[in-house]
């Protein structure tokens, strides 16, 4: 499996987060960086996803693919109702929820409602004032009806994304809000378009207009990204953002421009995956805490060419899952959780110890790895970073 299908260097962009270093010409937000990425590297592979099912042949995505399929998801989303988008900052929109099983799709609607000024808000835990406007709010297809219904209500979300695997959860979640005398306006819950429909669009599909990029946005707007807390503590809590706020994961590397193209990075976390996360790079030295270990995968992919697998929305990944990944894609990376790095450690005859320290990092996070199973891989010489936690 090759990272590009032509024979060219990968292009990075300049990212301008906000800071000294920005330049006139760099991107500033993430349907900006994908755009990049479609005229700079358009043949050069953005991931890879997998699906279920014995001879099912996964999707091999180019950058010029995935913008194709994020504006085919715009004109969508514009033309079934779920948003009628927006072109002036002040318009006043109701916010687009994504309730769906983790695959790539959910990183199409979401750069896709970005793209038509259809924010993903994550909303923090301090209390801040958010302009009523048009947002997305990005949840986790394992929250519980009871959370769902709680984040819809804090964030006033009146359109839901789903898919048939969250379906008994959002008429649960549906049920609970026609109940809450509070609830004013009931949200709509639609069927999405699957992941293959938007990368390969029928005849009808091709010829809905695409609507224009939304760009009256200021980096000071945190109304573009909803996602949430846990909940750990009692309901979860949105946490909300900007639009550049995507561009921090794309951002979170040290790692050096390099003549090759990068091999595969196997991902198995959820994208919708929210913990404390740090600056990726061979050595490490300083941390970049970011609340979305699930979206560095394809945000990396977009500035320095990294492409990665994804396992289907339907399987829940297991070590010998992720082995298999590994071998099939010759991945050098892996960006993962404890319990499938502990999985792939014990398989039988060494055979994932071997397959460990073959890669050049090793990224875990969403939970603390046990001091006994990090110990052994250090001292086998697998090169681990831990993503958990404020300090190394």
């Amino acid at each position: 499996m090759s990272p590009v299908r032509a024979g060219s260097t990968f292009i990075r962009p300049q990212l301008n987060l906000g800071f000294s270093q920005d330049k006139l010409g760099g991107v500033n937000s993430l349907p900006e960086l994908i755009e990049f990425a479609a005229g700079h590297n358009p043949d050069h592979i953005f991931g890879v996803q997998t699906r279920a099912g014995e001879g099912s042949s996964p999707f091999d995505i180019t950058f010029s693919a995935l913008q194709s399929a994020i504006e085919h998801a715009s004109a969508w989303l514009v033309s079934t109702g779920a948003t009628p988008g927006r072109t002036q900052r002040d318009q006043k929109l109701s916010p687009v929820g994504i309730l769906l099983g983790s695959d790539i799709a959910i990183f199409i609607y979401m750069a896709a409602l970005l793209r038509i000024g259809t924010p993903v808000s994550i909303q923090c835990l301090c209390m801040v004032c958010i302009p009523d406007i048009l947002q997305v709010l990005l949840m986790s297809a394992r929250l519980t009806p009871v959370a769902i219904a709680h984040l819809m209500k804090e964030t006033s979300t009146t359109c839901v994304l789903i898919n048939s695997q969250v379906s008994r959860a959002s008429q649960e979640a549906l049920e609970l809000l026609q109940a809450d005398t509070d609830v004013l306006v009931i949200s709509n819950f639609i069927s999405a378009l699957s992941c293959e429909d938007l990368l390969y669009p029928n005849v009808r599909l091709n010829q809905t207009k695409i609507p224009p990029r939304y760009s009256a946005w200021v980096r000071e707007d945190l109304d573009a990204i909803i996602m949430h807390s846990s909940g750990t503590t009692g309901l979860p809590k949105p946490v909300y953002h900007s639009q550049t706020y995507p561009l921090v994961y794309a951002a979170a590397h040290r790692l050096p421009e390099q003549k090759d193209s990068f091999r595969f990075n196997v991902s198995t976390l959820p994208l919708y995956h929210v913990s404390t996360s740090k600056t990726l790079c061979c050595s490490i030295s300083h941390s970049s805490l970011i609340q979305g270990f699930g979206l560095m995968a394809p945000t990396l992919s977009l500035s320095i060419g990294m492409p990665f697998t994804l396992p289907p929305a339907s399987v829940v990944p297991t070590g010998k899952s992720t082995l298999n990944a590994l071998q099939t894609s010759g991945a050098r990376y892996i960006m993962t959780v404890p319990s499938i790095v502990e999985e792939v450690l014990r398989l039988p005859g060494g055979v994932g110890l071997r397959a460990l320290k073959g890669l050049e990092i090793v990224a875990v996070g969403g939970a603390p790895i046990k001091e006994s199973v990090g110990d052994e891989l250090a001292a086998a010489g697998v090169n681990l970073l831990n993503h958990w936690g404020k300090h190394f």
